[in-house]
């Protein structure tokens, strides 16, 4: 598949240049050791919780579509 073309989702594909460069600069990140400080993480974890909150029903619908996971099953082996 050609770089941006649709795929059948309607999610363009990344360029591996773009992956590439990405991946290094996370990788530049990490090394400078700004992801190290209990504080830093404990912000993170935060954030994650949030987003996985504000998101909750998506990731059921997600879960149930991918794996045919019933509501209760996907939030207590995923989101609980």
């Amino acid at each position: 598949m050609t770089p941006n073309k649709k795929d059948l989702n309607g999610i363009s594909n990344t360029p591996e240049a773009k992956i590439a460069r990405i991946f290094s600069e996370q990788q530049d990140y990490f090394l400078s050791n700004a992801t190290r400080s209990v504080d830093f993480r404990l912000k993170q974890l935060k954030k994650l919780k949030r987003v996985v909150k504000e998101n909750e029903e998506e990731i059921l619908k997600a879960l149930a579509l991918d794996f045919g996971k019933s509501r209760f099953e996907a939030y207590a082996s995923e989101l609980g």
